[in-house]
């Protein structure tokens, strides 16, 4: 009974209109302990995900990350044997077009450029593709069988990848690199044709954000403009259509987030979701309409805040009313990654699934 119990999916209403569910996991044969990060759900049952373990000691930080693999919600995941990295800029990457089809592709110190395979069975079998790539993968995603994108960072800036034959020979464009972004740091594409990725660009000693949109599948690229104000690099990415979208801006002070009405082309502060009284830092952000979008932060209190045992740093802020009003809700720890799945918000949280949904 206790076994069963570990794995049982708790449901936690915590206002009119929105519940979590929490769907608690583990990892089998995992040493380190690793922490979900990005992944992607195939089917209600079926996911793969990074993950990934820092450690940090004598001021020096690093990371072991490896792809792991569900059958059963999430409930306990299991390493792809073989596959691991090591460094803060070097996680895998993964995209599968369906429960049986998809790719992995990761990095070593030894051969840093040859690492791609794919399955045609779900994970059971795995075909090495020994395709020549400038630089290491960043970020992974295909569209069918045969057509797939890359970020690759190489030393000299990123570039943009392309294969037309699942994998097997890549070609590569420079408009990325001839930009001046110092690394692919988010990528997102709605459909083949309309996609993002950006990154930082270094002006008198200042990441400045960077964004640039291709409309044509990657043949040609336009770049997006921020404020003069705005610094920091991409931390999350996400669009719901190809006109409204939002990105949040890290490794500054404050962590800011922001919103383009135009594909991207703009892009203006967003601070309707900010609360007065309260220092909060937004992660993520996810909208499942036009009405209804959800912002993930984590609270910094001052040094001399009276602090409450048990009580969590991190919420969401939900509206319904596209952004004229926000209620919030507490987790009961950070989040790492999110996706859209089945109407609903997920979450990667520790080892756990956080499931949100939201009733206008």
């Amino acid at each position: 009974m206790s076994i069963i119990l570990l794995f049982i999916l708790f449901a936690q209403p915590i206002w009119a209109g929105v519940s979590i569910q929490k769907v608690q996991g583990r990892c089998v044969g995992c040493n380190p302990p690793f922490k979900l990060s990005q992944f992607q759900f195939v089917t209600p049952l079926e996911g793969w995900a990074t993950g990934f373990y820092i450690v940090a000691s004598g001021g020096h930080v690093s990371q072991s990350s490896v792809v792991l693999h569900t059958v059963n919600g999430g409930k306990t995941w299991m390493p792809v044997p073989d596959i691991e990295t090591y460094g803060l800029d070097v996680e895998p990457v993964f995209s599968f077009i369906n429960a049986q089809e998809g790719w992995i592709g990761w990095t070593t110190a030894s051969e840093p450029m040859d690492h791609l395979i794919k399955t045609a069975n779900g994970g059971h079998g795995w075909i090495r593709l020994a395709g020549s790539k400038p630089g290491l993968l960043a970020h992974l995603r295909f569209f069918d069988s045969h057509l797939g994108y890359a970020a690759i960072s190489t030393m000299h800036g990123p570039q943009f990848g392309v294969t037309r034959d699942g994998g097997k020979t890549w070609s590569f464009r420079k408009e990325l690199q001839d930009a001046g972004l110092l690394y692919p740091d988010v990528m997102h594409f709605l459909n083949p044709q309309v996609g993002w990725i950006g990154g930082t660009k270094e002006e008198n000693s200042v990441l400045h954000p960077r964004l640039l949109r291709t409309a044509n599948g990657g043949v040609s690229w336009q770049q997006g403009t921020f404020p003069k104000s705005a610094i920091g690099d991409p931390w999350d990415i996400f669009f719901l259509n190809s006109d409204h979208g939002w990105i949040v801006l890290g490794n500054a002070n404050p962590t800011a987030l922001f919103h383009t009405t135009d594909g991207g082309l703009t892009w203006s502060e967003d601070t309707s979701w900010a609360i007065q009284g309260y220092n909060l830092f937004p992660r993520a952000i996810r909208y499942l309409s036009d009405k209804i979008g959800l912002v993930f932060v984590s609270e910094r209190q001052p040094e001399d805040a009276n602090s409450v045992e048990g009580k969590s740093n991190s919420s969401v802020l939900v509206t319904t009313d596209a952004g004229l009003s926000w209620s919030r809700h507490e987790l009961t720890s950070e989040i790492q990654s999110c996706d859209v799945a089945k109407g609903e918000v997920w979450c990667t949280s520790g080892m756990d699934i956080l499931k949100i949904r939201v009733q206008p």
